[in-house]
């Protein structure tokens, strides 16, 4: 029976989804059996007896029944009897079932085979309309069942093979009311169908910006494409990129061919710049850039431009072909040839030089003096036992004759452009290619574009100082209430979707985008209903605060009110805690604004806003960036009265709540379920702050007036905290900086080590060098043993660092000081380099003498970007630098070639080592003295390195006002465009037709003036790493197990350590243990526990995945038990929540230990990330608005092979 219901409930469940397809029949019925799950009905036997050649007639009814049976038998082949005519007939419609399905799942997928081509067709054939009509709009729209009909693949091929290089953007409409708009690129498609053909899931690509609505296709509503047209006397074109440099005399600067890079050889095409050598009159070739307006050109293009210049195009490439190719949609009187080598187009016309001299050249230039006399000779003849040059103009060979052996020969006569400092001054730094073959000569800069001496200048910082102190600081927050608001993007193309149709036949693409936008009408999100603010003006404080969705501009109309009563300067720094958050619902208010973002939070932001016929500069600055700590945190660090947060969210986000400002307090209870003492808090505050009433013997509360409360105690706590910082740090005698003027707490730390003088004489890199030196940066090694996953059942102790990268600064000789030197080939050796004071070198691994289980080597799969920590590198390439290949040579005794790199040579600056002592031994004092300044101190230890290895930004944020200078500067800068989006405007209803929208553009931007200090944030992580390696190494060489390390830890056997502190103690001369910099110290932490703490059993799944269920005693000397859980990616409400839903068990250390075992035997498991809708979550949108994910569920699953040793359990 239950077999059965498994088979029908299968068979049900495909024709449901056969059923959800409305224009497929399934060929076959399936035969469905009556409500006892055995018997069919007389027609279905009588179907089962045709189909398999039984005859009944003129047989009795037992003769009947055994018959039946007896054919039922043979098919199912053995001995056994079934037990009556039932089972048979059940078997039978089985068996006709597995059949029936079959043909029809095969029908199926024919049928969905064509119904991908005829989408794919149908979208190539809207696009070649939109192509051949110049239409504005491509007639046809791509639905989520279009989406999913044609796949990922057969959408991105149709874009790639239709659209080619034209000048379009992508519009992406999804379910939840968010627009993205992607400028279309054709290089980043080939990389994903590559990606998709290897791989089913496309995880990873959320980090391309490019590629990001590709993996979210259930949450698309449609997708549309339309043309950005050519502004009125826009001149601008896009820079294509050849990727070599000329070494030779010859002069191809006309074909695109340079001897060195220089940024204004690249303000156009290649195929604009081909086309301006075959002489094509300007205003065509302002046509051919509007349709060529991309880095590469498709060869399909051709006929199209070939049609506006009045020519046909001859087309000759080196791919081996006997014939060129006309393009042209009719024969013309005249006729250009292009050639095409290498991704590169150039005219092709006759140079001024023969193949013999192209071939010969280096024996020319020895035997004569000048060019002119050897550029023609095109054979050498031998009169009377003389040779004789021979020379004749028209023995001149052709362009492409001469770029092909140029291309053939380019090993002599090509290098590559290897990130010369000039392609940094480009938008097209990134095509460069890589330091793949590069020698000690490769190495070679610029000492102007890629050096940057470090100075502290106080005059300046003074000015600056100066400068913030001008800004008025005032402290805001919005509350925010979940709420469904109109859609007026969606209602403005219906509307004109509507006009442009009216009295027109309704069409697949009006029938098909109107459904779509119907879907949309209305949108859920984050809708701002309070925004409180304290600010004090010339010494005096106020408290401001606004009510309905135009609080934000209330606020900064109050704002410039006080300031305008007082006299004061228009000048004000609004500081937020998570200020990405707050200042969306302020930006559309604002004009002339700058932003600087990085992921969703903000960097900074500035604006001006205008009140009574007065200008007001707004500085946006979020105060977490400084202070990393939540609001929460802000009483016990910097000793203010903080009450607890008892706040019912769930009833603010229901907005009718809201409207009725009065509601029953009962209303509140759900938020605290399994909480009632937080509850009865509330009730408690509600009733003390005067907030409640009796109506109708039902107590209410004021819901608004309550908000206020709490949202201006937040404002007064971000301000006592915020300022409370300020003073510390004006105040410290190690810091003495104004916060005001820092954004970041990196910046502080960085300022407070150059205050100091720490990087003195010290040189930031940028360029090549930089480029260079980033690749020696290699993070915290995170790994299992073996990379294996592991179940431990025995005594383990947590052994963690102490301020790991603080240590690492301490034991470091200093920075290095000097400008960086290139190894010479001959200094290639580490006779040379061990007497250099440091280096930072390319090398090839050709031996590794020992392996550890734990290795100290790693390199980055080039597929994966994951970092694998192995013992396997032979033959691989690294880039180091002294401190970590001195570490590779004496632990994992490797040998290797050395192939390039950078030396230093002019002393160390040690200043670091007397700093950061400093402020570590300042902090131990003040946490001593219970003094909460020593936050301030490890803020700055733990940030120190950060600001060294800064990433270059390689993207910028414009904002721009009025749908015409949206439309002039998508045209005039669509080569650097990535993305747009129309910012969200509540206003925008349809009586605010003279408010201009808002779009913010995403933009590519070089890097040139890019710098860092590298080389010391390289040999601090370096440092950090010898410090682990070191215990680690040794404990390996005791044979002492070691488990999982996570950068600054390592989980030890516990019995173990006192021998390994011992033998530490013996061969370094150093005490391993204790809380100092430099020492280590068991960390695992039990709430009531004194004394030893250590775990009893453990998982180890994988990287920074693991639980430990851990014991100790408390005072009265009784066992108590907890754990120490981790799961990358996923928060630890998240891993109890799973765990209460995946088990039974009462005792929380067990739910948690089952479902880790779970994921041990290779269980996949899914996280829901919402935890049901109970944890609140914001999506941040590109249009300034704040939704929310209705659904986020992370599936993980550990496939890695099981580890075992002795004392572990496989």
């Amino acid at each position: 029976m239950n077999n059965n219901l498994g088979i029908m409930g299968k068979n049900k469940n495909i024709n449901i989804y056969y059923n959800s397809m409305s224009n497929f029949t399934p060929p076959e019925k399936l035969i469905r059996f009556k409500s006892d799950g055995i018997s069919l009905s007389k027609r279905n036997e009588k179907l089962l007896r045709d189909t398999y050649g039984i005859s009944l007639r003129g047989k009795r009814k037992n003769q009947q029944k055994q018959i039946i049976k007896q054919a039922a038998k043979e098919l199912r082949g053995g001995t056994t009897n079934f037990r009556n005519v039932r089972y048979a007939y059940r078997f039978l419609a089985r068996l006709y079932n597995e059949a029936a399905q079959q043909i029809n799942e095969d029908a199926f997928q024919e049928f969905q085979q064509t119904q991908q081509e005829q989408e794919e067709t149908a979208l190539r054939n809207a696009i070649t309309e939109f192509r051949v009509n110049n239409l504005n709009v491509v007639p046809y729209v791509v639905s989520q069942e279009n989406l999913e009909t044609m796949g990922i693949e057969g959408f991105v091929r149709a874009i790639q093979e239709g659209m080619g290089t034209e000048r379009i953007v992508i519009r992406i409409m999804y379910l939840d009311g968010e627009v993205r708009n992607i400028t279309w690129r054709p290089d980043f498609v080939e990389q994903l169908i590559d990606y998709l053909n290897e791989e089913e899931e496309i995880e990873g690509l959320a980090n391309f910006s490019d590629t990001i609505f590709l993996t979210q296709i259930k949450q698309i509503n449609y997708i549309e494409f339309y043309r950005v047209n050519q502004a009125a006397g826009n001149t601008a074109a896009q820079p294509a990129f050849f990727k070599w440099l000329n070494k030779t005399p010859f002069d191809l600067s006309k074909f695109g061919i340079y001897k060195s890079v220089k940024p204004e050889n690249y303000t156009d095409n290649c195929l604009i710049k081909a086309l301006k050598a075959a002489n094509i009159e300007q205003k065509k070739l302002d046509a051919c850039k509007g349709l060529i307006f991309n880095r590469g050109v498709a060869i399909c293009k051709l006929n199209m431009i070939a049609d506006i210049i009045g020519k046909n195009i001859r087309l000759r490439r080196n791919d081996n072909r006997k014939h060129s190719n006309i393009y042209g949609s009719q024969q013309y009187n005249e006729e250009i040839s292009i050639g095409v080598i290498d991704d590169h187009y150039f005219y092709v016309c006759d140079v001024d030089f023969t193949s013999y001299a192209m071939r010969n050249y280096m024996e020319l230039m020895n035997k004569y003096e000048t060019y002119d006399e050897w550029r023609t000779i095109y054979k050498v003849k031998n009169k009377r036992g003389k040779l004789y040059d021979e020379r004749d103009e028209k023995r001149c060979i052709s362009s492409f004759q001469a770029i092909k052996y140029l291309y053939d020969n380019r090993n002599e006569m090509l290098s590559p452009i290897g990130y010369d400092d000039n392609i940094f001054g480009t938008i097209f730094w990134d095509k460069g290619m890589d330091f793949v073959d590069e020698d000690a000569m490769g190495l070679d800069y610029d000492e102007d574009s890629c050096l940057k001496l470090n100075i502290w200048d106080e005059e300046k910082e003074q000015k600056k100082k100066e400068k913030a102190d001008k800004l008025i600081n005032c402290y805001f927050d919005f509350e925010t209430s979940k709420t469904k608001v109109k859609d007026f993007f969606a209602h403005e193309e219906i509307n004109k979707l509507k006009k442009e149709c009216h009295k027109k036949k309704k069409t697949k693409y009006y029938i098909t985008k109107l459904q779509c936008l119907k879907k949309r009408l209305w949108r859920t999100i984050h809708r701002p209903y309070m925004c409180c603010a304290v600010i004090k003006v010339n010494g005096k404080g106020y408290s401001l605060y606004a009510v309905g969705d135009d609080c934000g501009k209330e606020i900064l109309i109050g704002v410039c009110e006080l300031i305008r009563r007082n006299n004061a300067e228009k000048k004000i720094r609004m500081i937020a805690h998570n200020c990405g958050f707050d200042y969306r619902f302020m930006m559309k208010y604002m004009f002339a604004d700058d932003q600087k973002t990085k992921g969703n939070g903000l960097m900074n932001a500035k604006g001006k806003f205008y009140h009574k016929k007065e200008i007001y500069d707004f500085e946006f600055k979020d105060s977490c960036k400084l202070i990393t700590m939540p609001l929460k945190k802000f009483g016990k660090c910097f000793n203010l009265k903080q009450e607890k947060e008892v706040f019912p969210y769930t009833l603010y986000n229901n907005y009718k709540n809201l409207q009725a400002k009065f509601v029953p307090i009962e209303y509140a209870k759900p938020e605290w379920k399994n909480d009632i003492e937080s509850y009865n808090t509330f009730v408690e505050n509600v009733r003390r702050l005067g907030f409640s009433h009796m109506k109708e013997d039902i107590e209410h509360f004021d819901v608004l007036g309550y908000a206020k409360y709490y949202c201006m105690r937040d404002c007064e706590v971000l301000r006592d905290g915020y300022e409370t910082f300020r003073k510390w740090c004006l105040e410290d005698e190690v810091i003495q900086i104004d916060v005001n003027s820092v954004w970041t707490i990196a910046s502080l730390a960085n300022k407070v080590l150059m205050k100091h003088d720490c990087f003195e004489g010290v040189y930031q890199v940028g360029g090549r060098v930089r480029y260079f030196l980033q690749k020696c940066v290699v993070g915290g090694r995170c790994c299992t043993r073996d990379n294996k996953k592991w179940k431990v059942k025995d005594k383990i102790a947590d052994l963690d660092a102490v301020s790991l990268y603080p240590s690492a600064f301490y034991r470091m000789e200093g920075f290095l000081k000097g400008k960086p030197k290139v190894i010479k080939e001959k200094d290639l050796n580490m006779d040379y380099l061990n007497n250099t004071d440091g280096y930072f070198v390319k090398i090839r691994i050709t031996k590794v003498g020992k392996k550890y289980h734990i290795p100290c080597m790693s390199y980055v799969d080039k597929k994966s970007g994951i970092r694998n920590w192995t013992n396997n590198m032979v033959g691989k390439i690294a880039y180091v630098d002294k401190t970590t290949l001195q570490d590779w040579i004496n632990f994992q005794q490797i040998e290797f070639d050395l192939l390039a790199g950078y030396y230093y040579n002019n002393g160390r600056n040690p200043k670091i080592r007397e700093v950061i002592k400093r402020i570590f031994d300042l902090r131990l004092q003040k946490k001593k003295e219970k003094n909460p300044i020593q936050v301030v101190y490890k803020l700055i230890m733990n940030s120190a390195y950060g600001k060294t290895i800064l990433k270059p930004i390689t993207t910028e944020e414009k904002v721009i006002k009025g749908e015409t200078e949206k439309n002039k500067f998508l045209d005039r800068n669509y080569a650097k465009i990535i993305e747009f989006h129309k910012v969200y405007d509540n206003r925008a209803d349809p009586h605010s037709f003279t408010r201009k929208p808002k779009y913010i553009f995403k933009l590519q931007k070089d890097i040139i003036e890019h710098f860092n200090n590298a080389p010391v944030g390289i040999e601090c992580l370096s440092m950090s790493k010898r410090i682990m390696f070191e215990p680690m190494c040794l404990a390996e060489d005791l044979d002492i197990n070691i488990y999982i390390t996570d950068t600054d830890s390592m989980h030890i056997e516990y019995d173990k350590v006192k021998t390994l502190v011992d033998k530490f103690q013996e061969k370094y001369g150093r005490n391993l243990e204790g809380k100092q910099l430099g020492q280590l110290h068991i960390d695992f932490d039990l709430d009531g526990a004194v004394g030893e703490i250590y775990s009893t059993q453990s998982i180890y799944l994988g990287k920074k995945c693991y639980i430990d269920i851990i014991e100790g005693k408390n005072e009265k000397d009784e066992t108590i038990v907890g754990h120490h859980i981790r799961m990358k990616g996923v928060p630890n409400s998240t891993l109890y929540y799973t765990a209460d839903k995946l088990t039974n068990k009462q005792d929380v250390n067990d739910r948690l230990w089952e479902m880790y075992d779970y994921l041990y035997e290779g269980v996949a498991l899914d996280f829901d990330l919402l935890e049901g809708g109970t944890r609140p979550n914001f999506k941040f949108n590109g249009d300034m608005t704040i939704g929310y994910m209705k659904e986020f569920v992370r599936k993980l699953s550990f496939g890695s092979e099981k580890g075992s040793i002795h004392k572990v359990l496989a």
